[in-house]
């Protein structure tokens, strides 16, 4: 008597086998594309915007950058504010067309996620205001940028050709304060809450030349945009 066919054990796959082994792999294959999205989103998001670190000044100033000879003033550092959602970064002045240029980025939190416009103002211990003739701004993930340059700006420097920058003449303080396009109140207030005592954190003195700590840090740097 012959055996019966036997279909078990180690025979052909059954079909439910296969679905299952189908649906696993696809489940890996979007796991491991998921994951890859992921990266490239947190890369994109983190990476710095390009107004943070390159010179645009204005086209007066980016003529005259044509000679070799031309230097801009990098003023000092970077700053943050107490909270870390407002960043300053470095601080570049030409002389010859009296120009002072900065980049600021900020969380937009501080501008209910960037639907309010941010307010740069820029003072002297006077009070007087300096017009803005260049502004550019991007944004980033959760994080809004720009770029601007303040004119009519004078600052006691005195260039003592290949030898250290120093200052001259009468002490100059220059502010940064940035304030909401629509009530204009201070920007980093915004985030406080019942828990925390508001502070005004959104004023950066940028310059002061009666100040070692904040005029010692001049260097000349070559334009290069």
């Amino acid at each position: 008597m012959q055996d019966e066919e036997y279909s078990g054990g180690y025979g052909a796959p059954s079909e439910g086998y296969r679905v299952v082994k189908g649906i696993f792999k696809g489940v890996l294959y979007g796991a491991s594309a998921l994951v890859w999205i992921l990266v490239l989103y947190v890369l994109i998001s983190t990476r710095e915007s390009k107004l943070m670190d390159r010179m645009r000044f204005t086209s007066e100033t980016q003529a005259l950058a044509e000679d070799e000879s031309f230097r801009v003033y990098k003023l000092n550092g970077a700053y943050m504010s107490y909270r870390a959602s407002i960043e300053l970064g470095d601080v570049f002045y030409a002389k010859e067309t009296e120009e002072l240029e900065l980049s600021v980025k900020y969380n937009k939190q501080l501008t209910d996620g960037g639907e309010d416009g941010v307010l740069y103002v820029l003072t002297d211990q006077d009070g007087n205001e300096y017009p803005i003739v260049s502004l550019e701004t991007d944004e980033i993930g959760r994080y809004g940028y720009a770029r601007i340059c303040f004119d009519e700006v004078v600052l006691p420097i005195k260039d003592t050709g290949n030898g250290p920058v120093e200052t001259e003449g009468d002490p100059v303080r220059l502010t940064l304060s940035l304030y909401r396009e629509s009530d204009g109140q201070p920007l980093e207030t915004r985030i406080s809450d019942d828990r925390t005592q508001e502070l005004n954190d959104a004023a950066f003195c940028i310059y002061d030349s009666s100040d070692k700590e904040k005029s010692s840090y001049i260097s000349r740097v070559k334009y290069d945009d």
